[in-house]
This record gives structure tokens, C-alpha cells and sequence, in this order.
């Protein structure tokens, strides 16, 4: 496992699995608000023959400590509290309908009038962006973890609380107010969902961002997108010339499909056949004296067998060094497609003879 710098990484709230939860409650006309205890676990032991009250108990949410949970019961808290001041549980019978996301923490409360179903108040608070240290998480799904992993995320919502006065049927007023929230928790999930977890952060990704990924990382976001991730360096590239001619790096294998390959592939031999310095330059003289007498039976360079690039004249050696570039720009198209390279040439003509992009090495 290689080391990685923690990066934040930050994605819309939309990417991320959701798990939601939610109940309708009637709301008792002599409701004591202190005693609503989301998550009554929490209560001492001295607290334990009080009354509680939780309209969520049947949820069966799955929490380390109970802190999940401890947001939402503080604005349902608020709403009713708001609610009894706005004098809604006096005749009027009422219910609260409570919406909740396990995940983000998001929750939706309405109180609304039971004869009515006209909604009197209601309190939402909505993730809107998510930021992770995703490299961090990497690194940790790897190890032995229990069966639940916690991720520690920071959340950007919005929180839109709305209440409407109404005597004897008639709306009197109503308040309405928003704000921006930013609050941390953690993401708890079972480890074999941290792959999918980890690709909803980096597939969302920009350019720039994708270019600070680490090579795990990249490669988890390639699989999500049905691609392989391509080396960055061709250091450890090796020609092979057992059975069908190939060149070889890591796991990616270009091979030489008939005899019009058999240039490149002689080419290729010379480059990558034996361990060199690939910052090296590699000469016109050493090609021609290695290619010479290659293959005696057919190869054109069998006439020159014995010869050296010294005793060439001019002409001739233009003819070869032509020969050559040839031969280097179709071996270029078979590496840049092995590699990814795009625009970039991995051979490149010098004034001696053929050289590597320094990029690539």
C-alpha cells in the first residue's frame, strides 16, 4: 500500500447513498417536550423512571453512540416548542410527521392539523455538499476493521423553517426563514461499502483534482468508469520475442500482429530488449549495426552484413535514418496507445538518433 497525502474531497450530497426513515405521530395535547428522548439510551441511570417519549423508537437505525440521532431531536424539540408558543395545541388535533437521513444526517418535520391535513409548521435541514478526506479512507478499508466503519465528513446544508398563525380558520401570519449549516459527523458504513463509497467522492471529481489522485485511487475511479488505469512512466516497459512478438508492461501487452509489424518490432527490440538507460539517447549507429543481418534470408539489411555506419556515406544514411523514423512513428502509435498517451510521442527524433520523452521517464 502505498502512502498517500489526505486530500478533502468535496461532492454533491445527491452522489451518496441515502437510508431514510420516517413515522407519523399524534401529538398529545398535554405534551411535557422535556421528556421526548430520541435514542433513550442516552438517559442516566438516575433519569430511567421518568416518562419518554420516542416516535422514532421503532426505526431500528444503526448508531455508534446515539449522536446520530441527537440533531434531529433537538428540532423536533424546537418545532413543537415553536408550535405550543403559536398555541396550535389547543383545540386543533395534531401530528407530526418526521422524515430522517441516516446517512447525512438530513431530517424533514412538519406539525400538521389533523382535520385539516393543512401543515402548521415545519423545520428541514437538507445536506447539500459533502467533504471527506477520501485518501484517508483508502488507505483504512484496507485494514481489519469491525464490521461498521465510520468516515469523518463535513456537511453543507440548508435549513428552511416555516410557520403559519391561524385563529378560528384564518391565517394571521406566518414566518419563514433559511441559513446555511456546516456541521461534522460521521458516515457509518459496513466495509464492504467502502469502494462504493470512496467512488462516489472521486468520480465526481474535476480535472484538476483528478490529477492529485493516487495511483489506487485513480485505478478505483477507472473501474468505476469501465476503464484500466494506463502507466504514467514507460520504465520496466520489455520486449518479448518468444512465440508472437509483444511488448510487455505490468499487465498491458501490445503485441505485433503480421509481417508489417516486423520493423516496428525489430525497432522495438533494440529499445526495450535488453535493460538501458532509456535516458539515453539511442543511436542511428547502434540500430544499423544491430539490424544488420537480421533475419539474412529476406532482410534488406542483409547486404550490409559486416558493415558499419562509419563506412556509409551520406545518401545511404539519410536513406536509414528515413528508415528509422519510420519505423519510430509507427511504434509510436502502438505506444501511445498502450500507454494513453494522447498527443504526446514517446519516441522522439534527435539529432543522433531516437530518444524517449523525458515526461515518460
Amino acid at each position: 500500500m502505498e502512502d498517500v497525502t489526505p486530500r478533502a474531497q468535496t461532492v454533491d450530497a445527491e452522489c451518496l447513498p441515502k437510508q431514510f426513515f420516517d413515522t407519523e405521530w399524534e401529538v398529545p395535547k398535554n405534551l411535557c417536550i422535556d421528556n421526548i428522548q430520541i435514542c433513550d439510551h442516552r438517559l442516566s441511570f438516575s433519569d430511567r423512571n421518568k416518562p419518554v417519549i420516542d416516535p422514532t423508537a421503532k426505526w431500528g437505525v444503526v448508531f455508534r453512540d446515539g449522536t446520530e440521532l441527537m440533531d434531529l431531536e433537538s428540532a423536533v424539540k424546537q418545532t413543537l416548542s415553536n408550535a405550543q408558543a403559536m398555541n396550535y395545541f389547543g383545540a386543533r388535533e395534531t401530528k407530526m410527521r418526521i422524515k430522517f437521513e441516516a446517512n447525512l444526517g438530513d431530517f424533514w418535520l412538519e406539525v400538521i392539523d389533523i382535520a385539516t391535513d393543512k401543515i402548521l409548521s415545519s423545520y428541514e435541514r437538507v445536506a447539500e455538499t459533502v467533504t471527506a478526506q477520501c485518501s484517508g479512507l483508502y488507505s483504512k478499508m484496507l485494514e481489519d476493521y469491525d464490521e461498521f466503519f465510520d468516515l469523518r465528513i463535513f456537511v453543507h446544508a440548508h435549513i428552511t423553517i416555516r410557520s403559519v398563525r391561524v385563529e378560528s380558520g384564518i391565517q394571521k401570519f406566518s414566518t419563514d426563514m433559511s441559513m446555511d449549516a456546516a456541521y461534522p459527523r460521521f458516515f457509518t458504513f459496513k466495509k464492504n461499502e467502502a469502494e462504493v463509497i470512496l467512488t462516489a467522492f472521486l468520480s465526481r471529481q474535476n480535472k484538476d483534482r483528478i490529477s492529485e489522485l493516487s495511483d489506487n485511487e485513480l485505478a478505483l475511479l477507472l473501474k468505476d468508469r469501465n476503464r484500466k488505469l494506463l502507466p504514467s512512466s514507460i520504465k520496466g516497459i520489455r520486449y518479448i520475442g518468444d512465440g508472437q512478438p509483444r511488448l510487455v508492461l505490468d499487465e498491458y501487452i501490445m503485441p505485433f500482429d503480421g509481417d508489417t509489424a516486423t520493423k516496428e518490432a525489430n525497432l522495438a527490440e533494440i529499445l526495450f530488449g535488453q535493460p538501458r538507460d532509456l535516458a539515453e539517447t539511442v543511436t542511428y549507429e547502434e540500430i544499423f549495426e544491430t539490424l544488420e543481418g537480421k533475419n539474412a534470408s529476406d532482410d534488406e539489411m542483409a547486404q550490409f552484413a559486416g558493415r558499419k555506419w562509419l563506412d556509409l556515406g551520406k545518401k545511404e544514411r539519410d536513406a536509414f535514418i528515413k528508415d528509422y523514423k519510420q519505423r519510430m512513428r509507427q511504434l509510436n502509435y502502438r505506444l501511445g496507445a498502450m500507454l494513453g498517451l494522447g498527443a504526446i510521442k514517446a519516441l522522439v527524433s534527435v539529432d543522433a538518433g531516437i530518444a524517449i520523452d523525458h515526461r515518460l521517464l
